[in-house]
Formats: structure tokens, C-alpha cells, sequence
């Protein structure tokens, strides 16, 4: 089943307005104490600091407790890295790390690490050499900066120990290269300079860099950099896990670049050194296509590893992008260094948690409306000699409503019902009028094939 992650510029507001980044759990004192390991754990914690403490959570990343279980140095048993405050009556109290290891079967703190840090960006356990202690890479917010500091840890003879530290707009950490070690992807701003003493001015920017760190045997050294776009702001989205072609990874970077829009790079390999195609005139044209007033991210559409960028068209019938009423439906592409390829066209909602794929013969001649009926929507022929609103041959029309609704099951008499959504919140119908004998006839059948339920 496919999986996008997505949204229609439609309903962007609903996800602006719910979507939020700092997470309640920081100011919890307690984690959940699920597991009489948990409880020995933190019990652990307490002896070694006291109580009067407040747990921090990663707010991005993989490892998003403020406990982070990890064998860390190769033993049989594992260790526990503690992300914490400790209760002061300053503001901003530093950041400190306990690490808790197993000593004859019991839980014991057997280092404690503070930061100049007020909170925790992401975490990683990685590998930089063939031979040597797990790297914990962490990458720590500063409440005075907007950058981010991503510090190297190694935890060897019961010590924690910084090993080197680099700022960051954005961090990733992972095999680029496909070779079986890590490497270090960092995202900085380069500073304009003043003219009159070379110094870095204040606020000033005349660019963005991608740089490539990995150890080449005396720890980490920048291997590759490449200018990303100028005008990118900011960096909503970074996807690390998906492909240009079966054996080339690639960085697909969803950026902010201005005036409500989103934009696609993609960042890969090439003789080792990092290649950003931003210049070839075919990916400045699907770059272009692909600028989106919508949080629409890139995905892996049809699950083959490779990803696709979304490009946003009005369905027929609509021309006013900042309208309200508009609808959109997305097109995927797949980014190749001679050509791109267009992999599936779909109609999305995501606030309702569903899609339709359409069949390529539907686009430009099919359109979407919305019924008087609350969550309804009617597919219709498209015919551009007549006025939109005339355009009302209906091919089907689908139906949302939430599964504690019984007020309305007995107007869906003539529905039929396709998949429940993964959350259980919602049931989906579609209405097949017996009239319709045109050209974009569909069954029951094919629609269930067409429908997905939507997860990010």
C-alpha cells in the first residue's frame, strides 16, 4: 500500500494549526514507567542527582525519549544516556547528560556530563570507522542561537567523551556512500563579510552549504561540499533514506525559499564528491514545476526506494491558486540526470486521511467538486465549452464520515463502502450513479484499487 506524506494546499491550515514541534513531554518529570527496567533505571538517576530534576526529550530524529537504551561500548549488557535539567532557580538551566550502566545486573550512574545546551535537537548511534566505539552524535539547541552544535561522543572505560563538535543549520547522519560507515551531512549559512575588515557581518548571509564529514583515520574531515539554492530560507524536510536510481542514495531536501513556497533539491553522490543537479537544465525545470504554496514533501509514492518530487496543478475548471475552493491534485516525479519521469497522478485529502490515483486518461477531463453534503466530493466530466459550474455529469462521488456517526447511515443506502482508515476515526463510501455511461466508467472494484488511506 502505498504511503504519502503529504498535503493539499486545501487543508494546510488545519495541519499549521496542529502540528506543533515543541513537545508537551519536556516538561514532564517522569518518563512512562512502563518496565521494571525503566524503574530501575530512573531510580538509578535519582540517587546519583536527586529528584528535583526535569526530563528534556530530542524534539526531532529516531530516539525521541528523554532514556535512551543503547549498547554503547560493545559489552553484553547495554547502558541508558538520561537527558535532564536539574531544578535551579536560574532561567535556562543547562543541559546535562547521565550515563547509566549495568554493574553486576544492577542499574548504576557512572557519569554525568553537562552542556552549555538548553535542549535537544536529535540523537544518533553511528559508526564513523570500520574499528572503535559506537558514535553518539548529539545535536543540541541553544536558546541564544539559531544554529544548532552536533557534538561526537564516545563512551569508552565508563567515561563519556566529546570528541569533536560542528555548528549546524541541519544535521543527518547516515551512509551515503553505501559503503558501511556513516557520514556527517551539515547545513550551514556562510557569512557575508564586511567589506571594510573582512569580519563576518552581523545577520548576514550570502549562501548555503552542504557539507560531507566522514573519518578518514584521524576522525572526522570534510570530504565534499556543495552550494545548495540561494534563496532557500529553511529546511522543513530532509529525507535520507531514498534513491535517484537503484544504487545511487540521494538527500532530497525540501526547502522554504520565500513568499509561501516550497521547493525540491536533491543532493548525491558522484566519484565522492557531493553533486547538486540545481543547474542542469532538466532539474531546473522540474524544480520550478515543483515550487508549491503547500507543506507537500517528497516521498518514495510506490514504495521502489526511489523517491518522487510532488508538483501541484489545479484539476480543470479551477483558476485561482489562492482560492479556498480550489482543488489540486499532485503529480509525482521521478528525478533522472538525462530525464524526469512522471510515476502517478492523485487527488489527496488529508485532512480526511484518503487519495484516489487517477488514470492517466482522466487528467485535463476529469475533474473534483464539492458537494452540499459535508465531506463529499463528486468526480465529473470536464467539458471546457461550458461554464465549471455546468459541468455536472457525474462519473462517482465519495463520502467521509467518522465512525461513531450513525445519523448518517441511513443516507448512505446506495453507497458502497471502501477501506477503513488506519485510525479507525473514519469510514469511506462511494456512490456509482446507474445514469453514467461515458467514457470514464468505473466499478466498485477499480475504485478500491484507485483509493488509499493516507499516513504520514
Amino acid at each position: 500500500m502505498k504511503r504519502i506524506a503529504a498535503v493539499t494546499l486545501v487543508f494546510l491550515l488545519f495541519f499549521t494549526g496542529c502540528v506543533s514541534t515543541g513537545q508537551n513531554s519536556e516538561t514532564l518529570l517522569k518518563p512512562p514507567k512502563q518496565t521494571e527496567e525503566q524503574n530501575e533505571i530512573y531510580k538509578a538517576l535519582e540517587e546519583a542527582v536527586g529528584s528535583n530534576i526535569t526530563l528534556r526529550y530530542p524534539i526531532s530524529g529516531d530516539h525521541r525519549s528523554a532514556f535512551v537504551i543503547r549498547d554503547l561500548d560493545d559489552e553484553p549488557t547495554n547502558e541508558a544516556l538520561v537527558f535532564y535539567q536539574q531544578n535551579l532557580n536560574i532561567k535556562d538551566a543547562p543541559l546535562r547528560i547521565n550515563v547509566i550502566d549495568q554493574i553486576d545486573g544492577v542499574w548504576k550512574s557512572v557519569a554525568d556530563v553537562s552542556t552549555s545546551a538548553t535542549g535537544i535537537d536529535k540523537v544518533y548511534f553511528k559508526n564513523f570507522r570500520v574499528d572503535g566505539p559506537t558514535d553518539v552524535v548529539i545535536g543540541f539547541n541553544y536558546i541564544k542561537n539559531t544554529e544548532h552544535k552536533a557534538v561526537v561522543y564516545n563512551y569508552v572505560d565508563r567515561m563519556l567523551t566529546p570528541k569533536a563538535e560542528y555548528s549546524y543549520l541541519n544535521l543527518e547522519v547516515f551512509d551515503l556512500d553505501l559503503d558501511g560507515l556513516d557520514e556527517m551531512l551539515l547545513i550551514n549559512r556562510i557569512p557575508q563579510l564586511n567589506e571594510v575588515d573582512n569580519a563576518p557581518a552581523s545577520g548576514a548571509a550570502n549562501g548555503t552549504t552542504l557539507r560531507m564529514l566522514g573519518d578518514e583515520g584521524e576522525g572526522l574531515v570534510v570530504q565534499s561540499e556543495v552550494m545548495l539554492n540561494p534563496s532557500a530560507e529553511s529546511f522543513p524536510s530532509i529525507r535520507t533514506n531514498g534513491y535517484i536510481s537503484s544504487a545511487k542514495r540521494a538527500l532530497f531536501i525540501d526547502e522554504n525559499i520565500g513568499g509561501g513556497y516550497l521547493g525540491t533539491e536533491v543532493v548525491y553522490l558522484e566519484n565522492g564528491k557531493l553533486i547538486n543537479p540545481f543547474n542542469k537544465p532538466v532539474y531546473r525545470s522540474l524544480y520550478k514545476k515543483s515550487q508549491r504554496r503547500s507543506a507537500v514533501y517528497c516521498h518514495d509514492i510506490n514504495q521502489d526506494t526511489i523517491v518522487e518530487i510532488p508538483v501541484m496543478r489545479l484539476f480543470p475548471g479551477y483558476t485561482d491558486e489562492e482560492s479556498p475552493e480550489a482543488m489540486w491534485m499532485i503529480e509525482w516525479y521521478q528525478y533522472g540526470e538525462e530525464e524526469t519521469q512522471k510515476v502517478s497522478t492523485i487527488f489527496l485529502n488529508a485532512n480526511w486521511g484518503f487519495s484516489f490515483e487517477l488514470p492517466e486518461e482522466w487528467i485535463g477531463k476529469v475533474s473534483v467538486k464539492r458537494t452540499l453534503t459535508d465531506n463529499e466530493y463528486s468526480f465529473v466530466e470536464y467539458d471546457e465549452s461550458r461554464p465549471f459550474e455546468q459541468n455536472d455529469t457525474e462519473i462517482f462521488r465519495m463520502r467521509v464520515v467518522t465512525t461513531t456517526d450513525e445519523r448518517t447511515r441511513d443516507e448512505l443506502a446506495s453507497y458502497q463502502k471502501l477501506k477503513l482508515s488506519s485510525t479507525a476515526l473514519y469510514d469511506y463510501y462511494v456512490y456509482i450513479p446507474d445514469s453514467y455511461d461515458g467514457a470514464f466508467q468505473v466499478d466498485y472494484k477499480t475504485l478500491q484499487q484507485m483509493f488509499d488511506v493516507w499516513r504520514d
